[in-house]
């Protein structure tokens, strides 16, 4: 779960989204523009919850075990 978490965070992160716009051929100056409004009004509160649903799976396992969860792979 961990993993998944985190892999939403970073394709939810607005310089990953940022630089898929640019790569699709949206102009630099308004993929910018919607990246900086993206960030301030919904990555914000994303990264909130996804801590929040990172550090309610530790509780309830009660171990991050990050490292385990990655050498699986």
């Amino acid at each position: 779960m961990i993993v998944g978490i985190l892999n939403i965070q970073h394709r939810m992160n607005p310089l990953h989204i940022y630089c898929r716009l640019v790569e699709g051929g949206l102009d630099r100056r308004v993929s910018l523009v919607f990246c900086r409004s993206y960030e301030l009004l919904v990555f914000f509160w994303l990264k909130r919850v996804l801590k929040t649903l990172m550090y309610l799976h530790v509780l309830v396992n009660g171990e991050f075990a990050l490292e385990k969860v990655i050498r699986k792979k």
